[in-house]
This record gives structure tokens, C-alpha cells and sequence, in this order.
């Protein structure tokens, strides 16, 4: 609902900017700590001049309640996602309007948390595929990549649980297609000169490639599984094949199965990476949370692989996944443009101006969070301020429909490795965040590892 014409007519404050690209160049160099520093120095609300088009950070809770719940409805999806959208078509990550609820209610019930637990042990037996290989580089002493290890364990998940076993033989392949896709989409998150997809560029025409592999990929793994018996359908494609729309009755067809394959692929495979990577440099920062967290995989666990059924036991392990998410999220920026008119925290917003929320900048804020930058599972516990305060998987009805997946995910992929394996960052080494579409750290981090 689009609530009165606003009238609020004062300006907001912000960063001075240049001539023609304003503020650009500045949040180009470092987009976060420009966003972190805005916040500090200007408040609530941020004015942002991008050239000719005013963007604003809002960085209260109740404006953000606002903005992705009160009435989301007048907040879309920016037109700089068009990138994404050539890959993703209509999944839920792009859709708008009637289309999207439509969607969003064909599959709500696939992504229920006692549906979603169905794909835990195969999460885990992925996992555990790889510990001979992991076995063989403790074994050597050679320092690892430990963000290039947990992106080889994601992709090995999401191509199982969506593709099932019998494409073992081109799984590389898809992989490879996937870490191109994701290289083109960072690479034009933050262009300052943006690049027609027309061009015949080495960048565009291997995006093209890969774009092309993964349709006939999908394609060929729908047809093939629709004359299958359902019980030899990959599990998360089993799912995705049944949902109904409750109202109509009536599934997806094959375009909008394959949209919503290639958006869970991305959600569920780089993020779920950045999120086990950001967990073990956590806790090579801080030994006393390793330490609790070994306690309760020895308790719950007793040397044996975790399962579904523990995921509720493992109370700890999931809030240093929280943690984790809290300090560094894989989605660290949400960006919304108003249809209409508006008005949020008193000032007055226009069609083609940027929303930003910056779950990054929330997440740190001193107003919420006590300590924000010093890790603390337990601080779970308590309750937080404000639930708008903490939005790792966004707020309002576009929450991300696969938290639960992930969250199942990431805490089983912990346990099962945490108890085997630590992770000690290499001395030294520094690590930063880098803001690319999702939250990854620049040219990973590189970790010693040894075997419990």
C-alpha cells in the first residue's frame, strides 16, 4: 500500500561530491568504509549525489522496516540489476509486483524448514567427499586458500542437490561457468564505465559462453528428470518440480523452473562460501569462541558426523554462524528505487532515486550493537534492539525465501569440518573485506590448516 503524497521538502546531509559523478569516485575506492564513515558522520539518513540522481543510506530501523516491509510495495528492485537479470530472468532475486508473489507463493512451501532438512545429510556427505583431499593439505603444511576451499564445497553441494550425481563427469565444467558468471557479475557491480554486453570483449564473450552452458545444462536435467520417478529426482529439483501454487493448483513452467535454478544456484553457492569462509577467520581471531564451539561439537557430536537431527542441538554453532553473518554479510548492500513519491525518516525521496540499506553498516552501528566489531556469539542471547537492526537475509515479505537452507548448511558444514580440521590465518596476512556483489574477502585468505 502507497501511503499520502509526502511533503516533507528539507534536504538531507551527506559527503560533497565532484562535478558530473559526484560521490562516485569516493565510494568507488573503498564502498564500505564510504558507507561506514556516511553513516557515522551524517546520521540517519545520508544524502548521496550520484551526477544528476540523489541516492540516500538509511541507516535506522524503523526506516528500514519501512522501506522493505511497511510498504515494500512502492520499493522495487534497481534497474542496475539488469546485469543480474540476464542470468537470473524472473527468479524471486529480480521478479516485481503480482509476477513475483505469484512465484514467491508456488515456492514457499518447497523452502519450509522440515522440507529444507531433507537436504542436510547430503550437504554433510558432501562435505565429508572432501576430506581425503583436505587430509592430503594438512598433510603437507602448505598454507590453503581457505575461501577457494569453501567455494569447491558449495558448488559440490548446490551441483548435488540440484543436479544430482549423474552429470559427476561435466560437474567441473558447470563449476567452471558458474566462477565466470560470478567473476563478470563483481567485475560490473562497480564499473564506473559500464561496458555493453553487445561488445565483443574477452570478458563478454567468455560470460556469454559460460551463460550458455548453464541454460543447456538446466535445460537438459529438467527434460531429462520430468521422465524420471520422482524418487530419482535430485532433491532440491524434486522440490522445485512439485511446488503449487495453493490457490490455482498450478506448478512453474520450465523458463520460470529454470530462472529459479540459476538464482538458488548463486544464492546458494557463492554466499554460503563467503559465509563458512568469514566463520573460520572469526575464529582464528578468537580463540576462546573455538574453544566453546569445540565443546559443543564434542558434546553434541562424539566424533561423528552431524546430521539434521543434531542441527537443533547445536545451539552455539549456529550463533557463531549468526556472528559471522552479523559482522560480515554476504549481501552487504540492498538497493530499492521508489515507483512513486515518498517520504521516509522526514525527508522526501523520487522515482529514480536510489534506497540504499546496507546490512554491513547496521550490523556495526554502536546504536544496536554493543561492541558491534568485536565477536560475540552469545550476544544472541539477548534481544536485539530493534529485529531491523539484523537483516543478513534482508526483512519484510522479499525475505530471502532460502535462510533456512542456508542457515541449515552453513551450521552442518561447520560442525562436520570444525571438529576435524582448525584454521589458522597465516602470519602476516592481512585480510579485507571486498564489496563486490556479495561480501568476499579480497583475494581470500590464506590460512594454515591442521587435522584435530
Amino acid at each position: 500500500m502507497t501511503l499520502p503524497s509526502p511533503t516533507a521538502t528539507k534536504v538531507a546531509p551527506g559527503p560533497r561530491g565532484y562535478p558530473l559523478v559526484g560521490i562516485l569516485p569516493k565510494m568507488w575506492s573503498n564502498p564500505l568504509d564510504f558507507f561506514l564513515n556516511s553513516a557515522e558522520e551524517y546520521g540517519d539518513v545520508v544524502l548521496l549525489k550520484f551526477g544528476s540522481r540523489n541516492g540516500y543510506l538509511f541507516n535506522n530501523p524503523d526506516d528500514i522496516q519501512y522501506i522493505l516491509q511497511t510498504n515494500y510495495q512502492n520499493f522495487q528492485k534497481s534497474t542496475t540489476v539488469s546485469v543480474v537479470e540476464s542470468v537470473l530472468g524472473s527468479g524471486l532475486a529480480t521478479n516485481e509486483g503480482a509476477s513475483w508473489l505469484k512465484q514467491r507463493r508456488i515456492m514457499q512451501p518447497a523452502f519450509h524448514r522440515e522440507v529444507v532438512a531433507r537436504l542436510g545429510d547430503t550437504m554433510v556427505r558432501e562435505a565429508s567427499r572432501l576430506f581425503p583431499l583436505w587430509d592430503n593439505l594438512a598433510k603437507s603444511g602448505a598454507p590453503i586458500n581457505i575461501f577457494v576451499q569453501m567455494m569447491r564445497l558449495t558448488q559440490n553441494i548446490i551441483v548435488e542437490t540440484m543436479f544430482g550425481g549423474d552429470i559427476d563427469d561435466r560437474a567441473a565444467k558447470i563449476g567452471n561457468a558458474w566462477s565466470t558468471v560470478l567473476q563478470y557479475f563483481n567485475a560490473s557491480a562497480w564499473a564506473l564505465v559500464s561496458i555493453p554486453p553487445t561488445w565483443p570483449t574477452r570478458r563478454n564473450r567468455d560470460f556469454h559462453a559460460a551463460l550458455a552452458l548453464l541454460n543447456e545444462e538446466t535445460s537438459q536435467i529438467i527434460r531429462r528428470s520430468e521422465s524420471l520417478p520422482p524418487e530419482e529426482i535430485p532433491d532440491l529439483l524434486a522440490l522445485l518440480m512439485a511446488a503449487r501454487d495453493d490457490e490455482s493448483g498450478q506448478g512453474m513452467s520450465e523458463k520460470q523452473l529454470r530462472d529459479e535454478i540459476m538464482t538458488i544456484f548463486l544464492a546458494g553457492h557463492e554466499t554460503t562460501a563467503d559465509t563458512l569462509t568469514w566463520t573460520f577467520y572469526m575464529l582464528s581471531q578468537y580463540p576462546e569462541i573455538r574453544e566453546k564451539l569445540q565443546q559443543e561439537l564434542a558434546a553434541v557430536l562424539n566424533g561423528q558426523l552431524p546430521s539434521p537431527a543434531d542441527f537443533p542441538k547445536l545451539v552455539y554453532t549456529q550463533k557463531v554462524i549468526q556472528e559471522a553473518i552479523r559482522l560480515y554479510p554476504p549481501f552487504w548492500l540492498i538497493y530499492r528505487t521508489p515507483v512513486v513519491p515518498d517520504e521516509i525518516g522526514g525527508y522526501r525521496v523520487e522515482p529514480g532515486d536510489y534506497v540504499f540499506i546496507s546490512p554491513y553498516v547496521i550490523h556495526r552501528s554502536p546504536k544496536y550493537w554493543n561492541a558491534p566489531n568485536t565477536a560475540n556469539p552469545d550476544r544472541f542471547d539477548e534481544n536485539v534492539t530493534s529485529r531491523f537492526a539484523y537483516i543478513p537475509f534482508g526483512a519484510g515479505p522479499r525475505r530471502c525465501i532460502g535462510e533456512q537452507m542456508a542457515l541449515l548448511e552453513a551450521t552442518l558444514s561447520l560442525a562436520a569440518i570444525a571438529q576435524r580440521y582448525q584454521f589458522d590465518l597465516v602470519s602476516g596476512q592481512e585480510v579485507f573485506p571486498e564489496a563486490q556483489v556479495t561480501l568476499r574477502p579480497r583475494g581470500g585468505i590464506r590460512m594454515n590448516m591442521k587435522q584435530r
